[in-house]
């Protein structure tokens, strides 16, 4: 129940689903938040879990406070509220607030529009940028220890993306709601609202991209000045560095030259070696091998290492404890002393160091070789300086040593904590040699940075300048980066400290080195947030005022068109406003004189309607009267009654005009009060009766005011008198433009008079009743000719027998004895005449001829009178059938052998194609082979020379028989007259005859009767082609309807009037609209009447409604098929000849002919081949249906024999029980009976066991 209703308010209002939508975040975030905290336990998670569980709360609040107390106002005040709260309170707890603070805040006004508060949509703008603006107050005053909620890349996408997606729905449904034309809860803003919004939206924008532009210019700016900074630390501390270098420099340098004991040692070295250069290096080459085979405590290795120089050098590390192995060499590169540890070699000479201390004499200073030791992290550098003798200036040796850069280590520490940033010593690799973090000593941290062409361009060396740039630290951070390469503060020493490719680089995390930039920009978004924030609240107060005379102009008019006219619009404002509240004023009051004006007018209009309504009743009672009745005289006698009451009249007379068009007959009256004397049967001339003659002559109607005394109707004054008729109404009944008869209608109120209106509608009905009269007498007219044709028909067919019958007598005698005289001339009397001569031979040849003329022209005369009978018995249904399963194979073969006699006479070729295989049909044999036989003698007959050709083939549901010949042929004129009686093509007055002209109308008649249809072909010159085609033989199952005999009887008796119109009517039946309407086109400008349907069920009303000539059928209807449609039409006894053409895209033209289709046409078909099939399915007629009607109601028999005879069909009237047995004998095309037939039920099982076509109707 709960569920229930929670639906109902669902669909009422939008304020559910949109708090819905809005309590699925905080719940998501709150379950999100524990488990971090369950992972990592900081006190931040909690809280924030605390602030998305007290949102979801406050949404279950506001649930509850809008579904218990209905209050969904305070309820979306709450949740906004508790939105933005949360947004401001965010800062203090996570430094990415960023992430979810905003959406929090826009989507508070959206949901506000979809909640249906759509005026205050503008304050709510307002008041989510001041939370906006308390947003960012509290980040810039919140705890140094929040935390990152979403520290993560591919979290914070995500959390964007739903963000996104959660504003996105809101959007989507504030749309579906309130913004979709055909929302359930559509709504306009109001004029107020749209120009704070569009103020809000302009001030805004404008403020948003102005704040935006300076605050990125200054962020830019202070970003520099940053970026500089850094960078001149790098300076200094590379200067630093270099400092330190090359003072250890120095310190060496000053040994060599003010130490006394090292000068002695190598001018005593350098004077003991032989001016010969070869024995020099042979001197060399011994001490080296000595210097390498020598243990260390041997008198050779101590005089190196504990000679007085060698005491001065341990003097002089232990003074410095970071030179390590310090050691002199000579001139030439031999050792002269060594402290610490023992050398791996004497001789140096020929080592990179020396050489370039050495510089071939001059003396110079080398520093290279740095070693980083991966345990210790101990960093040393090579120093090696040229010793110059201040005696001779000149360079008399070189001293060289391992250096320590803990010195240098120490100095970027200090450098570190004194500063911003980290310091570190760099290689041109990016191994840190010295920095804040001892353990990535020796570690390539920095590679990507001095791989790039920042620092190392393409030429591969090493940049001199210094430089700045935001990058990436070590640890993927965004980060603020300068680097130096190592100088000193003289620049004396520069080159060698140089070639150590040191760089120094100070680097911090952008957020820590922009930390005042991040801070200077918040404080710029603030003031514009909260300048954002009074401009939209000044634009709201001014949009408020500009509106607010609008709104009051807009209450007034929304008064008023709720009715209440006399409100009137107050004129303030500007000068446009006044000026169309005093013009809206007065509209209103030229509009309450239309109104009073239109109300007396809607009034006296709805009176004349009122009475228009009752008088339509009336003539459709009228209408539905003359078509109730089968009676004309009781018809026409309620009509007159349906008119006095109509017109409130006295009394009403209908006469007829009698064919002399000399008087008027009363033919029906009717008086509304007692005692008056019916009119019926008197008749009133129209000699000297001016009211009459003029409704007659002229076919209009008139009123006869003081109808007792007006001069023009003087010799009906007695009638008017004793009928106290005060005004009389004549009207013409029109019938094809002439005047049958009139109507007259008396009222006998004095003083009243038919108005024009009323005439009006008398002539109406006066139209309803003359096409009744008309259809009554064509319906006589037809009865009486039917009648007079089955008279001439009777007479004709005994006068044929009796005629038949003197005739055969003695023409039998004289054919007789005539063929006796040429039988005893041949066989006696030419035998014994011995003697011939020419004159002789010319007698006996003549008297030959002449009596062979006497017997030809008798046998010629015998089947003249044999066809006759047979036309005649066939024309009366005497002829016995017999009706049986059949091929036409056999029935083409044995009419073939009966004729092959005339071909060898003539000589003539026989082309004989009718294959075996054909499906089999029902007829009577010998009967289809005279028809046959007599083609085939027709075409030997016409044929001078060539070939007879005998083809049968199954088209559709038909067998189709074909005798084609090569002969004369026939004109196009005479070929629809070759099947009619005594006919004969040809021009008789030249051409004798060569028949009696009955023998292919014997042959249409039998083909006819077999349900088929007969036809020819033919070319003039070129021979002609008369086909037939009989149904194949039905399979399928009895069909049994039911249907009201009334409507049965109505319909035939239209279908019979309508016979008699020469324009088609065709109902098109298609669910295309695009195709119905090329139809009706196509087949309105061939000049046919037509009407459409789209579904199954409508084509069966507008048969049984239009009742039309043809039908063009699709098959694939919505609610029926095609083929349905057409065997529920062939099983209803109106329409069971209806011809119908289906036109389809189902390739199934067999089961469509079947069925019961005249013709099968597939999509799409040219208009002229459809307009050419119509006119041959016309041309082809109707055939013949054999019906059994079997009823004990003689009257209803009578009724239905009659109205179907008239339509061609052969009937015939049983009693209901010979009906199975007269089934069997004639094989009826239809059944007709009375419901009570189901009361038999033997029959009824017997009916529905059938296998063949029959169909059963039966009325009630």
């Amino acid at each position: 129940m709960v569920i229930n209703r929670l639906f109902v308010r669902f669909r009422r209002q939008p304020f559910w689903i949109v708090t819905l939508a809005s309590a699925i975040p905080p719940i998501v975030a709150t379950l999100i938040l524990l488990l971090l905290y369950w992972q990592t336990p900081d006190w931040q998670y909690p809280a924030l879990a605390g602030i998305a569980g007290g949102i979801t709360l406050i949404h279950g609040a506001a649930w509850f406070i809008a579904w218990k107390w209905s209050h969904v106002d305070f309820a979306t005040w709450l949740i906004a509220t508790t939105q933005v709260l949360s947004a401001v309170a965010a800062p203090l707890f996570m430094t990415d607030y960023w992430l979810i603070g905003p959406f929090l805040l826009a989507a508070v006004p959206i949901q506000i529009g979809i909640s249906d508060q759509l005026r205050r949509m503008p304050m709510f703008v307002v008041f989510t940028l001041f939370g906006a603006a308390g947003m960012l107050a509290v980040d810039l005053l919140a705890l140094s220890d929040r935390i990152a909620i979403f520290g993560q890349p591919i979290v914070k996408v995500l959390v964007i993306a739903l963000s996104m997606l959660s504003i996105i729905t809101l959007c989507f449904l504030l749309w579906l709601f309130r913004l979709r034309p055909r929302a359930s809860h559509r709504v306009h803003y109001d004029l107020a609202t749209q120009q704070s919004l569009f103020f809000a939206a302009i001030a805004a924008a404008s403020i948003v991209v102005v704040t935006g532009v300076l605050v990125n210019q200054i962020r830019q700016s202070q970003i520099e000045q940053v970026g500089e900074n850094f960078q001149i630390l790098a300076e200094i501390n590379a200067e630093r560095v270099g400092n330190t270098l090359e003072e250890q420099v120095d310190e060496l340098l000053s040994l060599g030259r003010r130490e006394i004991v090292l000068q002695e040692g190598l001018e005593a070295a350098n004077a003991a070696y032989p001016e010969s250069r070869e024995e020099t290096q042979k001197l060399l080459a011994e001490r080296e091998r000595l210097w390498q085979t020598s243990p260390e405590t041997s008198e050779f290795v101590l005089q190196y290492r504990s000679n007085p120089q060698t005491i001065e050098l341990s003097r002089f590390r232990g003074a410095d404890l970071l030179y390590n192995n310090v050691l002199l060499t000579d001139v030439k590169g031999g050792l002269v002393a060594a402290q610490g540890e023992k050398p791996e070699r004497y001789y140096f000479g020929d080592e990179t160091w020396w050489q370039i201390a050495w510089n071939k004499g001059q003396g110079d200073i080398y520093l290279g070789n740095l070693q980083i030791d991966p345990d210790t992290k101990v960093t040393t550098i090579f120093i090696a300086v040229a010793i110059i003798s201040p005696q001779t200036n000149r360079t008399v040796g070189i001293l060289a040593s391992q250096y320590d850069l803990r010195a240098v280590q120490h100095e970027i520490k200090v450098a570190t904590s004194r500063g911003t940033g980290q310091v570190t010593l760099l290689t041109s690799d990016g191994r840190v040699v010295a920095g804040q973090n001892e353990s990535l000593i020796g570690e390539k941290a920095w590679s990507d940075l001095f791989s790039s062409e920042i620092i190392l361009p393409e030429d591969g060396r090493l940049s001199t300048k210094s430089d700045w740039l935001l990058g990436q630290d070590r640890e993927d951070h965004p980060a603020v980066l300068a680097y130096a390469p190592l100088k000193t503060t003289s620049g004396v020493k520069l080159d060698p400290i140089r070639t150590l490719e040191l760089h120094i680089l100070v680097s911090d995390t952008q957020q820590n080195a922009l930390a005042q930039v991040t801070r200077s920009s918040k404080i710029a978004g603030l003031v514009g947030l909260l300048v954002t924030a009074m401009v939209v609240l000044a634009a709201i107060a001014i949009a408020r005022v500009l509106t607010r005379p609008i709104e009051a102009l807009t209450t007034t008019a929304a008064a008023m068109s709720a009715g209440s006219l006399d409100q009137r619009a107050r004129p303030v404002g500007p000068i446009e406003l006044v000026t169309l509240a005093e013009s809206f004023n007065t509209l209103t009051g030229q509009l309450r004189s239309l109104i009073s004006s239109l109300q007396d007018q809607v009034e006296q209009r709805t009176a004349q309607l009122e009475a228009r309504v009752e008088q339509l009743a009336t003539l459709n009672r009228i209408t539905q009267t003359v078509a109730s009745f089968h009676d004309l005289e009781t018809a026409l006698g309620a009509v007159a009654q349906e008119m006095v009451q109509l017109f409130h009249g006295h009394d009403c007379g209908i006469a007829l005009l009698d064919e002399e068009h000399t008087a008027l007959t009363v033919v029906a009256d009717y008086f509304g009060g007692e005692g008056l004397t019916s009119t019926i049967g008197v008749k009133i001339p129209l000699a000297d009766n001016s009211s009459f003659q003029e409704a007659i002559l002229s076919g209009r109607s008139m009123v006869v005011p003081n109808a007792q005394t007006n001069p023009i109707a003087t010799l009906i004054h007695g009638v008017m008198r004793r009928q106290q008729v005060e005004c009389l109404m004549m009207v013409p009944l029109l019938a094809r433009g002439e005047v049958i008869g009139t109507i007259g209608i008396g009222t006998d109120q004095p003083g009243r008079e038919f108005t024009p209106a009323e005439v009006s509608l008398a002539e109406t009905v006066a139209g309803q009743i003359a096409v009744a009269i008309e259809r009554a007498r064509l319906y006589t007219e037809a009865q009486d000719a039917r009648a007079a044709a089955e008279e001439a028909n009777e007479s004709k067919s005994a006068f044929l027998a009796s005629v038949s019958h003197e005739l055969r007598t003695p023409l039998t005698s004289v054919l007789g004895f005539a063929k006796i005289i040429q039988k005893r001339l041949d066989e006696r009397i030419f035998p014994l005449i011995k003697e011939r001569d020419a004159r002789t031979e010319r007698t006996i040849t003549q008297i030959a001829e002449n009596v062979q003329i006497i017997v030809e022209e008798g046998d010629r005369l015998t089947a003249l009178i044999n066809n006759v009978l047979d036309l005649s018995k066939i024309e009366a249904g005497k002829v016995e059938w017999d009706m049986q399963p059949l091929s036409i194979a056999a029935v083409a073969e044995r009419a073939v052998a009966a004729t092959k006699a005339l071909f060898v006479h003539k000589n003539l070729n026989l082309i004989y194609d009718v294959p075996d295989t054909l499906p089999l049909i029902t007829g009577d044999r010998d009967r289809l082979i005279q028809v046959v036989v007599n083609l085939i003698s027709n075409a030997v007959k016409f044929t001078p020379e060539g070939s007879v050709t005998c083809r049968a083939r199954q088209v559709y549901g038909e067998i189709v028989l074909s005798i084609m010949d090569t002969g004369i042929g026939i004109a196009s004129e005479d070929q629809q007259t070759v099947f009619e009686k005594f006919k004969q093509v040809g021009d008789t007055l030249t051409d004798k005859p060569q028949g009696t002209g009955l023998g292919l109308p014997i042959c249409k008649e039998i083909i006819e009767y077999h349900g088929g249809r007969i036809w020819v072909e033919s070319t003039p010159g070129q021979g002609s082609n008369f086909s037939f085609a009989i149904p194949i033989l039905a399979t399928n199952t009895v069909r049994i309807t039911e249907g009201d005999f009334t409507v049965l009887v109505e319909t035939l008796k239209e279908q019979m009037l309508k016979s008699s119109m020469r324009q088609k009517n065709i109902l098109i039946v298609d669910d295309d609209t695009a195709i119905r309407e090329m139809l009706q086109q196509e087949l309105r400008s061939a000049g046919y009447l037509v009407e459409s349907a789209k579904t199954g069920q409508e084509a069966i009303t507008g048969v049984k409604l239009h009742q039309p000539d043809l039908m063009i059928l699709d098959i694939l209807l919505p609610d029926m098929s095609g083929f349905e449609i057409i065997t529920l039409i062939r099983s209803i006894p109106q329409f069971m000849n209806l011809p119908i053409i289906v036109l389809s895209i189902v390739e199934d033209k067999d089961k469509g002919l079947r069925m019961g289709a005249d013709s099968y046409l597939l999509k799409p078909i040219d208009s002229d081949a459809l307009l050419q099939e119509i006119e041959k399915v016309f041309e082809r007629g109707y055939p013949k249906r054999k019906i059994l009607i079997a009823d004990e109601n003689v009257e209803l028999v009578r009724i239905l024999s009659d109205m179907l005879s008239q339509q061609g069909h052969d009937v015939v009237c049983i009693q209901t029980e010979e009906l199975i047995e007269q089934i069997e004998t004639i094989s009826p095309h239809m059944v007709m009976s009375s419901t009570h037939l189901t009361e038999h039920h033997d029959i009824m099982e017997k009916l529905r066991t059938r296998k063949d076509s029959l169909s059963v109707f039966l009325y009630q």
